[in-house]
């Protein structure tokens, strides 16, 4: 039997603890909201954090509809984390962006207007210091600005114009500059470990200079128990193996083998396809990835123009829906070969080539060796107008 004194002792610990509890979820308590929103009325605001472990990629944090503008949401954090959000309506993004989700009142803000609509968060130290520090810097506004208003006087025929695109590219060059630049300075020289870790993707660093630093973080008291700290770490080296994988697969270099499914089931072998033709272009792309989509309508005429030349295509997707890669597929009138494992980025194929976003494509000859790589628009018909003469 436990004496009144121990009884007393353990009830006081629980008290405190209970205290101690409570208190640290108040200090560590977020809420998010916005108003002026009325653009996005009837979307789901949705907040996600990537998680390469869960089957889509990511947790859902939190989803809130848009009403009369607005929405306002709370929560928890441990310690401040980079996560991501979109408005969504009827399954389309009608706008995204990212944020320092940190303890706080943070007010959701636009910066810009229309297609090219970024945001911001108006309060928290975080935010403040490493996504506005660019965001809102006078010279990345202007150039933001001029890039908005360049923009909003594009047709779709514009983006095939070369000298327009030149100049589309030049601003987004210069954008991406300024917010290295920044961010770099931030990285190299803030006293916290917080932001330099916070400040660390969008430094411009290579994976190999970003993973010493990281290492280097490793000794900071304050990330000891820094879960964003383990995970970034861990995707430096899942990008640098695949980078290094990625490398092997350069032109000259012999295709690496695959085998698998098409959507009836089928399996297909990469090699049988090289035997049968002269060229193939190996193609990876998703149902969710809109550069892919589009490159489709200029892929079935060259298709359809040097098919019967020898000429074969075989897509993997990237998708982990064979709901939505049928869709897809079927929307698309796909007219070649169309192959996948629906294991998304864990797939051992799409690690075996070290791929790391989508598009991406090899252009192989019958005997495996690489021709060329990466070829969009005209480009692909060059190609296979000089070879298939």
């Amino acid at each position: 039997m436990l004496r009144i004194k121990t009884i007393f002792q353990l009830a006081s610990l629980l008290l405190l603890t209970t205290f101690i509890a409570c208190n640290n979820g108040k200090q560590n308590a977020y809420t998010i909201s916005t108003s002026g929103m009325e653009e996005y009325e009837e979307c789901n605001f949705v907040l996600i954090k990537l998680n390469k472990n869960t089957v889509d990629g990511f947790d859902t944090l939190a989803m809130v509809t848009v009403k009369d503008g607005s929405f306002m949401f709370s929560g928890h954090i441990d310690s401040p984390h980079k996560v991501y959000f979109s408005f969504d309506k009827d399954k389309k993004i009608m706008g995204k962006g990212g944020l320092i989700l940190e303890k706080g009142n943070l007010k959701l803000k636009k910066n810009g207007e229309g297609y090219f609509t970024e945001f911001y968060i108006e309060k928290g130290k975080y935010n403040s210091i490493v996504t506005n520090s660019w965001l809102l810097d006078k010279e990345y506004k202007s150039l933001y600005n001029d890039f908005a208003q360049f923009i909003s006087k594009l047709k779709d025929e514009d983006y095939e114009n070369e000298d327009i695109m030149k100049k589309y590219y030049f601003y987004k060059s210069k954008m991406k500059k300024q917010k290295e630049s920044i961010s770099l300075e931030l990285v190299r020289n803030h006293e916290d470990p917080f932001v330099r870790l916070l400040a660390l993707s969008n430094s411009g660093l290579s994976l190999t200079e970003g993973l010493k630093v990281l290492v280097e973080l490793e000794s900071k008291i304050e990330l000891k128990e820094s879960q964003m700290l383990k995970e970034k770490e861990e995707a430096y080296k899942t990008a640098l193996e695949r980078e290094a994988r990625a490398s092997e697969l350069k032109i000259g270099k012999q295709i690496k083998d695959f085998t698998a499914d098409d959507l009836s089931g089928n399996k297909i072998n990469l090699n049988n396809i090289l035997e049968k033709n002269k060229f193939v272009l190996v193609e990876f792309w998703a149902s969710w990835c809109a550069p892919c989509r589009n490159e489709i309508p200029h892929m079935k005429e060259a298709y359809e123009n040097y098919h019967n030349k020898g000429f074969e295509i075989i897509s993997f997707t990237l998708d982990n829906s064979r709901k939505l890669w049928k869709k897809a597929s079927d929307k698309e009138q796909i007219p070649w070969i169309n192959v996948g494992d629906l294991k998304a980025c864990k797939s051992p194929v799409v690690q075996m080539y070290g791929v790391n976003g989508v598009p991406v494509n090899f252009l192989v000859s019958t005997s495996g060796e690489i021709i060329a790589l990466n070829l969009r628009g005209t480009y692909l018909d060059e190609k296979l107008r000089e070879l298939l003469k």
